[in-house]
């Protein structure tokens, strides 16, 4: 269940399509228009690369790799039993009596995995969901406080970049262009830089070089406690006597019976 951060992106979309138009407004401004965009001044924020950088931190994605785990363990034990029927069956031939009840056995079985995947599968959507929710909040809060700080009216969401990410299918190419309401955007004009400091948030490129780091430094410290669980295991073999069969030895109290033939 490794999901990597092209596939966050992906779901961040989904979930953000909804907010592909909104206009963040500093509320004590709002009130000076007398029409639409009078007197006021218009910025512009990437919202969603902020939630990108984000959604890659350390505390998000230990929770998201504690659910996956979590789901994987419920998931193995279904697979052993499942890889347990295939083997009993291979091994029976249908006229034997118990071929029925391991039959029915196994497909339940599998209609469990089908149903627990599901679950995992949805509950892990919903963990996404609820994280890319609570750092909306956040990049929103913060926009309105840079707003006010600058004397911004209206500031809109919109991805600064005209690069998509998802162009293999209709649905990904129409949330791409949803989330770039403003065509033309000026840089003079353009918060997410502002609103990423006031996040406290790392740019794109020291978080994923960050992320990356920490991914390799989890998959060096497995491998290294697999290698010393495997050689600990090799040792421990190596230190156990090997059981020879007993073998009766006349000289040191066999347990064989000596009759000697007495004369009369």
């Amino acid at each position: 269940m490794n999901r990597s951060a092209q596939m966050i992106s992906a779901a961040f979309l989904l979930a953000a399509a909804i907010f592909a138009m909104t206009v963040f407004t500093s509320p004590a401004a709002a009130t000076r228009s007398s029409g639409l965009f009078a007197d006021s001044s218009i910025g512009s924020v990437d919202s969603f690369t902020l939630i990108d950088i984000a959604i890659m931190g350390e505390e998000l994605e230990a929770a998201r790799n504690e659910f996956t785990v979590e789901g994987d363990k419920l998931l193995i034990q279904l697979y052993q039993r499942d890889a347990q029927y295939r083997t009993q069956m291979s091994t029976m031939t249908q006229d034997d009596p118990l071929a029925g009840q391991v039959s029915y056995g196994y497909q339940t079985n599998s209609q469990q995995i089908d149903q627990l995947t599901q679950q995992v599968n949805a509950g892990y959507q919903e963990l996404i969901s609820s994280q890319i929710a609570e750092l909306y909040k956040a990049v929103y809060a913060a926009t309105n406080e840079v707003a006010q700080e600058n004397g911004y009216t209206y500031v809109f969401s919109s991805r600064a970049s005209s690069d998509l990410v998802q162009t293999k299918s209709l649905q990904g190419v129409t949330q791409e262009i949803l989330a770039r309401p403003l065509v033309v955007m000026s840089e003079a004009t353009d918060l997410t830089e502002l609103v990423r400091i006031k996040l406290g948030l790392p740019t794109m490129e020291e978080m994923v070089a960050v992320r990356d780091a920490r991914r390799a430094a989890a998959e060096a410290a497995a491998e290294a406690a697999a290698e010393k669980a495997a050689a600990e295991d090799a040792q421990e073999g190596a230190q156990e006597p090997a059981v020879e069969p007993a073998t009766p030895d006349a000289e040191e109290g066999s347990s064989e019976v000596i009759y000697e033939e007495v004369s009369p």
